[in-house]
């Protein structure tokens, strides 16, 4: 999953692919240079990795609108020139991890071994804080549990991981203290037990407030090391923190401090370190609270290039919003064309295709087209555009008692949306997917030339993308306008309005249909098979089926010819209130394993729907009952199982043939629980003087103090057989409880 974000000169560099009967551009997907390099989503704890002539950044993710530490998912992200940054999305969560059951917190990745290793802390289920290690072959994932358990289990955060040029390899980690282990060769395992780092003023500077911590480290450390000298950066002196470092002729101390590099500055009280060296500059990587609506606990990821001192020194750093400047330039004569199918090994079409980089005078710029992301935008993009109808009659019933019904209905086209819609074909003996280009074992090549493909394997996807040269598995977005919204109500209300006050009841029937409820340009957005939008039409987002309002104020008639002490008191009195019932919103049921015979895993794993499992229907897949009973199983786990696989012989013996198929479930097929509120208000009324009034008001919002339970936070049937599943548990309430407001208001 990727997004586009332009520099501020609204200039792209991008690489045109052509295709010879196309003229659609492909366009990388970029990232801006300002600082916050990312600036759709909040990131945090940026890690970065230098490999094959790449910037790969592993980062945690921010939920939005968080008030903690409130973390799901890890993020990665790439440049070649550290100003133009693509997003591959999230090859790793604490779903990731059977045993983890929250705080994706900061790690780091690293390459040994043709794998890379990503280390990262979790809180497990037990409540503990451990490190655990995901790997993948690829460094953009997706990654695996490498253990199938916690490497490290001591309550200790903030894994940082170096291999020194003996082949040895050192994993430090720490909060409040900094520990370190020796990493065996196979980085899953260490030899001896953790050790523990003195952590002494000299090493470490000094912190004055807090006898329990004299020194100024506070937690994630950045180990490594350049010119045979060992730097450990840290974030220091929580709150709010400042990095600094020390360094150490060996890689286990002693450590001297050496000082500030980035003072407290930006919008978060927290900061954590990344530092690198590539095509001869060195960057150094950071996190603050810039972006709207950003602070400590909604970060984003910035970066500085900088130059060490002669002798090794770091300079101080200031956050800038400039971002550092581009690396490298793109030759303009490069013209890149799309890589040629040649066959598969051997023949046999469940393997992994052979592609060559297309050659001659109109492509003298090879590129490995298959390998990089590409987006397409519509060259007409269509601004989008709303209907709207509305009939409405108004009877009065006498005594001042008005009934309106209306019909009212909008119909929008011309929508955003995002998906892949060059995913990988259904290839099948009755219907195979047939390439051209090349026979199947990639003897005869031209035109003229075929291969046909049966089977959905892992290693043909690839092939079967719909664009032959394109990476239509996981590796292609569009950017289109085609999709559209349908409302329509039956809307009606009972009025009554007179001297002393007003009544009405309002009662909404309506439905809101559309092909996806989101303009989200970053993640696609299409249901199941992108290929169209048809299994993403259903419920919106926001649909409510019913809708009841009733909203009064009453002018109290008592006492109306007292006088003196006894007006004062008892006369001026009204009340006012709103009370709402309405149903819930609707809320799909996903797989983020289905589907993967035609989008890769992890590709877009929100918009892929679960199954019911056999007999059940989406009647029996919701319980029954009170909800409040029913809150720790708001969906009947016996009613809904995973997307089937597509050949579950053939995968007993080859993982290859485990992909599976789209669920049978559609988008937005279920609806949360309904919810109420009860607002009231009581006002009193001083008149003081003919011009000088005095009003006092005592509002009770949420009156009963009742609760409504929003919809189940987790949906991914593949969380079911986890131990403790949160799956399809209600965690979260919406609104607000009762709440008690005074206020006092002088007129004059």
């Amino acid at each position: 999953m990727t997004f586009t974000l332009h520099r501020s000169s609204k200039r792209v560099l991008a690489l045109v692919l052509s295709l010879l009967c196309m003229t659609t551009a492909f366009l990388p997907v970029k990232a801006r240079a300002d600082n916050p390099i990312v600036q759709h989503v909040y990131t945090a704890d940026p890690a970065p990795l230098v490999y094959n002539g790449r910037v790969y950044l592993y980062t945690g993710h921010d939920e939005d609108n968080s008030t903690y530490f409130t973390m799901r998912d890890w993020r990665v992200w790439s440049s070649s020139d550290m100003v133009n940054w693509t997003d591959h999305g999230s090859p790793m969560s604490l779903a990731t991890f059977s045993w983890a059951g929250a705080d994706a917190w900061a790690g780091q990745a690293v390459y040994r071994n043709g794998k890379f290793y990503w280390y990262v802390p979790v809180r497990m289920t037990n409540g503990s804080q451990a490190i655990g290690v995901g790997v993948s072959d690829s460094p953009t994932g997706p990654f695996h549990d490498a253990l199938g358990g916690p490497l490290i289990q001591n309550s200790e955060i903030d894994p940082t991981v170096y291999i020194d040029d003996d082949g040895q390899a050192y994993l430090y980690y720490g909060n409040p203290n900094l520990w370190y282990v020796r990493l065996n060769a196979d980085m899953i395992s260490y030899s001896g037990s953790p050790t523990q780092i003195p952590l002494t003023t000299a090493g470490f500077g000094t912190r004055t407030g807090d006898a329990n911590r004299p020194t100024l480290y506070e937690e994630g450390p950045w180990f490594y090391k350049r010119n045979g000298l060992y730097y450990m950066v840290f974030a220091a002196k929580c709150c709010s923190e400042f990095i600094a470092y020390s360094t150490s002729p060996g890689p286990t101390g002693p450590w001297t401090y050496r000082g500030t590099i980035m003072p407290t500055q930006g919008s978060s009280f927290t900061n954590h370190p990344g530092v690198i060296d590539f095509n001869g500059g060195s960057y150094f990587f950071y996190h603050n609270g810039a972006l709207p609506g950003g602070g400590g606990f909604t970060r984003s990821v910035a970066v500085e290039k900088f130059s060490y001192n002669a002798d090794g020194t770091i300079p101080t750093i200031n956050m800038t919003t400039a971002g550092a400047p581009q690396a490298g330039t793109l030759d303009p004569t490069f013209v890149p064309c799309l890589q040629v199918f040649q066959g598969f090994p051997n023949g046999d079409t469940t393997q992994a295709a052979n592609y060559v980089s297309a050659s001659g005078s109109a492509c003298p710029g090879p590129l490995p087209s298959t390998l990089i992301f590409g987006l397409q935008v519509p060259r007409h993009f269509v601004v989008p555009s709303t209907q709207q109808w509305n009939l409405t009659v108004q009877r009065a019933l006498g005594k001042q008692w008005v009934l309106e019904v209306g019909y009212i209905g909008t119909h929008a086209v011309h929508l955003r949306e995002t998906r892949d819609n060059l995913q990988s074909q259904r290839a099948s003996v009755s219907s195979p997917a047939v390439v051209s280009g090349a026979n199947c074992d990639g003897s005869s090549v031209g035109p003229a030339a075929t291969c046909s493909i049966t089977t959905n394997t892992f290693g043909n996807a690839v092939a079967r993308s719909r664009v032959q040269g394109i990476n239509g598995y996981a590796g292609f977005q569009l950017f289109a306008n085609d999709a559209y919204s349908h409302y329509h109500s039956l809307q009606t209300s009972l009025s009554r309005r007179w001297n002393a006050g007003y009544f009405q009841a309002a009662y909404t029937f309506s439905k809101s249909t559309d092909a996806t409820s989101s303009g989200n340009t970053a993640f696609n957005t299409a249901f199941n098979d992108e290929s169209t939008l048809d299994a993403s039409r259903g419920l919106s987002d926001f649909d409510r089926t019913h809708r009841f309002v009733v909203s009064y104020r009453y002018d109290l008639p008592f006492y109306k010819g007292e006088t003196g002490w006894k007006a004062a008191v008892l006369t001026g009195w009204a009340l006012s209130g709103i009370t709402i019932f309405q149903s819930g919103t609707p809320f799909s049921v996903t797989d983020s394993g289905a589907g993967s015979a035609f989008l890769g895993l992890g590709f877009t794993p929100g918009t892929l729907s679960g199954s019911l499992a056999s007999g059940s229907t989406l009647a029996t897949a919701v319980t029954k009952g009170d909800i409040h009973n029913r809150i720790d199983g708001y969906l009947n786990v016996n009613a809904l199982t995973t997307a089937p696989l597509l050949y579950p012989a053939q995968c007993l013996t080859d993982g290859n043939f485990c992909t599976t198929d789209f669920g049978n479930l559609g988008r937005n097929v279920f609806r949360g629980p309904y919810q109420q509120n009860w607002d009231f208000g009581l006002i009193k009324n001083f008149k003081l003087t003919e011009r000088q009034s005095l009003r006092f008001t005592t509002d009770f919002f949420n009156i009963w103090n009742h609760t409504n339970f929003g919809n189940p936070t987790l949906n991914d049937v593949e969380s079911i057989p986890l131990s403790k599943s949160p799956f399809g548990k209600i965690i979260s309430t919406v609104g607000t409880p009762r709440l008690i407001q005074f206020s006092l208001r002088y007129a004059f």
